[in-house]
């Protein structure tokens, strides 16, 4: 059976990270999981990373949304902000469900994309929890459309 952590009483993130996963372990649990926002999944080069958001998590996202936000407003940068967005690119072999999702410089056309235009770009981070050596990791990658 499988449980899901409740976001309203997790104290922490949840976080499992699968190493040699491929493409297709990616595409399945993200089909398995549905239109249902949790867990999050994030795969980049064979890591695959499943986590339920803690409370604190949640609590917080919305704050360093609103900071960003600010932050562009007072120094004049175009931005448009589109919340959840799963980014997508198999040919690097890397996806994000960042809980906010911004572009910078003009809003993108509605063409149906699943990624921001080239000249835009956004940048997508990625902590994992342990790398094998049991050591933190922290990886952040430049998102580039194809």
């Amino acid at each position: 059976m499988i449980t899901r952590a409740d976001p309203e009483t997790a104290l922490e993130d949840h976080v499992v990270l699968l190493r040699t996963a491929t493409w297709a372990d990616y595409e399945r649990l993200g089909e398995l999981r549905g239109d249902s926002a949790v867990p999050r999944l994030t795969y980049l080069e064979g890591d695959l990373e499943i986590m339920s958001p803690s409370r604190d998590h949640e609590r917080l996202e919305p704050v360093i949304g609103q900071l960003v936000e600010a932050y562009c407003l007072h120094q004049g940068i175009r931005f448009s902000a589109f919340g959840s967005w799963t980014l997508k690119q198999e040919a690097a072999a890397s996806a994000a469900e960042p809980d906010e999702c911004y572009v910078f410089g003009p809003a993108p056309r509605a063409s149906g994309r699943t990624s921001p235009s080239r000249s835009s770009g956004a940048r997508a981070g990625w902590t994992s929890s342990r790398r094998s050596s049991g050591a933190p990791s922290s990886r952040t990658s430049t998102w580039r459309s194809s």
